[in-house]
This record gives structure tokens, C-alpha cells and sequence, in this order.
């Protein structure tokens, strides 16, 4: 059967949902392995010939498309043989359920270190087209070892985002058919259910893709149960996913997103969102923070303050400050790694507009990625404003290792479906204070005061000087910032910002639909530590 996913027919996609086993990796084998050698070894250790040994058709009666630790509780319980459940954190040791599923854990990483496992190429071909077409994906797993087994079949940078048991258990989602999981892999791609599909080879799976409202369920029959998947409910069942043929009216991202597109170049050594998720976006700017040993820059974005949401951070190592708080009437003396000048916000507006970021506008999509080999933080967002203006934004960051003073910010804005006045303001904003931890809200939190700024000494560089309030370490930050139109030709003025702990430049230049314009900005710490 050959079917093409069409507007016309199931609504435009905007994310699919793979489960791994089956559909992207033949575990089967090495699973089947893993178990036989977990259940041979645990009837070995009984007394001989009173328990029938382990077959394979108790693989397919209580293991197969079954949590590890039902399985065990399956053939446990087919064995008569009762062991106390335990806890997840038992160890691989332990004589108890959880212990059995976390020793037969460990038993499939040892084989996926035996034997590379078999990739189902077609599906990874499909993969790579969806995302060529801008369409997200996602990989689920109820099992808690599905970044070894990517990792193993060397894909693990292919999916947007991945589900696996850890998760699950984190999380306590329910397994399928209830469609717990397969939803909270639609929630972390920032799309709705009923515009993404669930591809499964699973009954439960199936089912959950059904149960979940999703806008496709996808059985994909390996074992000859194409029926069975159907009256599951699948819409469409197909032997391979070679059999499903996506239209050519997609040819890249929706918005365009080169960093959509370049990101498989990575491989697995990557972490990337390409959602919008404010619950989480503070553990996601800590994952991203950029650092050398000397100097840390979190993954914040440019344009944003801290709000609660947003907390831009830099730190060098060592320098601590204490303060003294009183909290219901006592004195508290608390230490902490100080919050430094903040070195990098950039951001932008069109003449007559809002600047970006301060929500006036609208992130038609947003992309974040840490290649974790280079240490280069990439992020593309497409901005839309009030009167309709297309701006697309693509920045690189990097913290040095050659040069542990330094970082570094490249942003390159391109008007889509404007011309005119662009206003890109760079600043170090010095008046930061410590408050990234909700437990500590209640205590003293400005470490700093700044001492002095400046504009100097040429026309693209400010700097700022400060010292903590009770260590007295003094720091300075230095940031050169360097606007480099499309057209060369292209008129470009300059003004210094100077505003109380804060200094910076206001650079205005006429933009040209289509043509890039690039601001890069560097920026140098140094405290009065260092030699």
C-alpha cells in the first residue's frame, strides 16, 4: 500500500512520533538475548527441573511490548515463582522485580556492545525527509536504555526530541495504550496532538495513537499482524515506511529554518529544543550554558531580562561573595557564586516597532541547539511584529577555549517582507543581582555595585567595572560590538547608550529586504584575581 501524506487528506503535519523498537531499531534480537540470558540464569540458581526453562514463546507471551518490569512480574508469575517488587533504583543485584529489570538493563547494553544493532534505513531515510520538509519528530521507548541503542546504531541526533523509560518513570506516565506518552513527546515538539502522527508497530501503541486523538496513527506490520494494527486503530498499516510517500510541497522547514535542516551534521553530540516551553526554560538554559573552566555564560537568550521565566547569567570561577540577609527577624549570612555583568543583550526593532522580546511580537518558530563537539550554541527564531514585519534571526555564540577571557555572540537579522529603519541596540547591563533560585527569594541578592563605564576607547566599545560588596573583587567587562550591513553602502550611525549600570550603543541603519545584516560582538572578562 502506498499513501501520501497530503494537506488535502489528514491536515498539514507539523510532527511525527516514532517508537524506536520495531519501527527505527531491530532490537528484537538482542532483546531476546538479554532476557533468555536474565531468566536462564535466575532458574539456574533453582532447584534443577522443577521450572520449565525460558522459550521463546514466553518472549512473545509476557516480554514482548511489555514495560521490563511487567515482564519480570509475567514470567515470574508463570514460574510461581514470587519475589518482592522493590524499588527502581534497585541494583541489577538485587533479588527482586525492579532488581531483575534493571539486571536485564544492563544485560542489553552489554550486547548492543556485542553486535551493532540493525537500523531499518527506510525509516531513517523517512526520518530525514520529514525534517528536510521542516516537519519535527520525536522517538519514544518504554525502555530505560533507548539512548544507548541510538547511540549504538549511531542516530542518536536524529529525533528533535526522545521519550525513553527513564522518563516515563520521572514523569509517571502511564504506558500504552494509554496515550500519556506519546503526548508528552507532542507536548516537548510544542505541537498539538491532532497535527502530528504516531507510527507504531505495537498493538498498545497503536492503540495509544488512537486513544491520544492524533491526526495519524501509522501501524507499521514487521510481524505479520496488519489486521490486528488495523483494528487497533490504525488509519493506514504498511509493511515499511519506504510505502509512504510524502508530497514534494515541502521542500524545506515551514519557516525556512536552516538550523532545522543542519542540525543531523551534529550527530549525536547535541542538544537542541525546538519548542516553546516557559515551564522548563530555566533548566534548558542551564543545560546550555557555555563554559571553559574560567568563564560560563548561561544559555539565555540576548534579548531577555530576567523575569522569572528568562535569567541571564555569567560567572568566572572563584569569585564568591557573602551577604547578610535578615529573614523574620534574625541575621543570615549566606556565600554565592555572583552573578556578573550581564554581557549579553542584543536586540532589535524596526522603526515604529517594538524591540524584540519584550513580547510585542510573535515567534512564528524557534530553534535552539548546542552542538556540545564545538561548544557553539546555534538559535534561529522567526519574529513576526505587530504590523506583519518578517524578520528572521540567526545567532551563534561560543564561550573561548584558546582565549578563556573572551565570548563571543554573532547575529545576523534578515528582513523577509520589509525594508527600512533597523534600531539594533548592544549593551553590558551591570545592575544584575543573584536570583535564579526560588528558595533564596527572600534573601539579600545584589552582590555588586558598579564603579564605573565607559565608551572607550573607540566607537565600538564600552565597558563596564564593578566590585562585589563584601569580598571586594573588582571585575571588568570590555564588549566590542560590530554591525556589518548587507550593502556596504548602506548608511549606518551610532549612539552611546548610557544609562545608570548600563552602557552600550544604539546602532541605526537602513535594511534592505533580503539582505543580511550581521552584528558581532565580543566581549573580555577579567577580574582582580587574575595575574
Amino acid at each position: 500500500m502506498v499513501f501520501v501524506v497530503t494537506p488535502s487528506e489528514i491536515g498539514n503535519l507539523d510532527a511525527f512520533v516514532f517508537r524506536m523498537e520495531g519501527v527505527v531499531v531491530d532490537t528484537d534480537a538482542a532483546a531476546r538475548r538479554a532476557w533468555r540470558r536474565l531468566f536462564d540464569d535466575l532458574l539456574a540458581g533453582r532447584a534443577s527441573g522443577r521450572f520449565a526453562p525460558f522459550a521463546d514463546a514466553d518472549y512473545g507471551r509476557y516480554v514482548a511490548e511489555r514495560a521490563p518490569v511487567e515482564a519480570v512480574t509475567g514470567f515470574l508469575e508463570s514460574r510461581d515463582i514470587r519475589l518482592p517488587r522493590g524499588r527502581p533504583g534497585d541494583p541489577p543485584s538485587a533479588a527482586t522485580v525492579w532488581g531483575l529489570a534493571n539486571r536485564e538493563s544492563a544485560l542489553f547494553v552489554e550486547e548492543l556492545d556485542v553486535a551493532p544493532l540493525p537500523v531499518f534505513d527506510n525509516a531513517v531515510a523517512f526520518v530525514r525527509s520529514l525534517r528536510s520538509r521542516g516537519v519535527k519528530t520525536a522517538v519514544v521507548s518504554g525502555d530505560r536504555d533507548a539512548r544507548h541503542v541510538l547511540g549504538a546504531a549511531g542516530i542518536s541526533g536524529l529525533f528533535d526530541a526522545r521519550l525513553d523509560g527513564l522518563d516515563v518513570e520521572a514523569l509517571g506516565l502511564a504506558g500504552a495504550p494509554d496515550a500519556a506518552v506519546p503526548r508528552e513527546a507532542t507536548q516537548r515538539l510544542g505541537v498539538r496532538p491532532a497535527r502530528a502522527a504516531v507510527v507504531d508497530a505495537t498493538l498498545a501503541g497503536v492503540e495509544a495513537g488512537r486513544r491520544g486523538d492524533f491526526g495519524l496513527v501509522i501501524g507499521v506490520d514487521r510481524a505479520g499482524r496488519g489486521e490486528a494494527l488495523a483494528a487497533a486503530g490504525a488509519h493506514f498499516v504498511v509493511r515499511d515506511l519506504a510505502e509512504v510517500a510524502l508530497p514534494a510541497t515541502r521542500p524545506q522547514a515551514p519557516s525556512g529554518c536552516r538550523l532545522c535542516a543542519a542540525v543531523d551534521e551534529f550527530g549525536e553530540w547535541v542538544l537542541g529544543y525546538a519548542d516553546e516551553a516557559p515551564e522548563v526554560e530555566g533548566a534548558r538554559e542551564s543545560l546550555l550554558t557555555l563554559g571553559n573552566g574560567y568563564l560560563a555564560t548561561r544559555g539565555a537568550r540576548p534579548e531577555c531580562v530576567a523575569d522569572g521565566v528568562h535569567y541571564p547569567g555569567t560567572y568566572v570561577a572563584g569569585v564568591y561573595n557573602r551577604l547578610v540577609s535578615v529573614l523574620d527577624g534574625r541575621e543570615r549570612e549566606d556565600e554565592s557564586l555572583v552573578n556578573l555583568p550581564n554581557w549579553l543583550p542584543v536586540t532589535f526593532r524596526v522603526e515604529g516597532g517594538a524591540c524584540f522580546g519584550t513580547r510585542d511580537d510573535v515567534l512564528d518558530h524557534h530553534h535552539v541547539a548546542l552542538d556540545v563537539r564545538r561548544g557553539i550554541l546555534h538559535r534561529e527564531a522567526l519574529v513576526v511584529d505587530r504590523a506583519g514585519r518578517r524578520t528572521r534571526v540567526r545567532q551563534r555564540r561560543l564561550v573561548s577555549m584558546s582565549a578563556p577571557h573572551l565570548a563571543a555572540l554573532e547575529t545576523v537579522l534578515v528582513p523577509e517582507n520589509w525594508s527600512g529603519r533597523l534600531e539594533i541596540r548592544s549593551v553590558i547591563d551591570g545592575g544584575v543581582v543573584n536570583g535564579n533560585v526560588a528558595a533564596f527569594a527572600g534573601l539579600a541578592d545584589r552582590h555588586l555595585r558598579v564603579t564605573g563605564t565607559g565608551c572607550q576607547p573607540d566607537d565600538e566599545t564600552v565597558w563596564v567595572a564593578a566590585e562585589t560588596v563584601q569580598s571586594r573583587v573588582r571585575i571588568a567587562e570590555a564588549a566590542r560590538t560590530c554591525v556589518r550591513p548587507g550593502d556596504p553602502k548602506a548608511g549606518v550611525s551610532r549612539r552611546s547608550i548610557d544609562e545608570p549600570d548600563v552602557v552600550g550603543h544604539l546602532v541605526v541603519l537602513d535594511a534592505a529586504q533580503g539582505e543580511p545584516v550581521t552584528v558581532d560582538k565580543v566581549v573580555a572578562v577579567f577580574t582582580s584575581r587574575d595575574q
